[in-house]
């Protein structure tokens, strides 16, 4: 019952993500399984869901990383989140 409380407070669309990871990556090479890693994480950059999560955090740590000044955290973090959806497959 515990670990489904601590399942319920987090990103849901993350949790879909990691279970399709888990019952499709079984059965397949590590150079593919990477690869299906890597486009589930990026359809969920950006995503509501996961900005919510992320601001979430450095409400609660003052920063993304817990270091430094928030406001410098926030530009890195929007820098670092357009990287990822420039190179996102459409």
């Amino acid at each position: 019952m515990a670990l489904a409380a601590t399942i319920a407070t987090k990103n849901p669309d993350a949790i879909r993500a990691g279970k399709r990871l888990l019952n499709h990556s079984l059965d397949i090479p590590v150079d593919a399984r990477l690869r299906f890693e890597t486009e589930l994480q990026l359809q969920l950059l950006g995503s509501k869901n996961q900005m919510e999560a992320v601001m979430a955090c450095k409400d609660h740590a003052g920063s993304v990383s817990g270091l430094g000044d928030p406001r410098d955290q926030t530009r890195s973090l929007d820098a670092y989140l357009d990287q990822f959806k420039a190179r996102r497959p459409r």
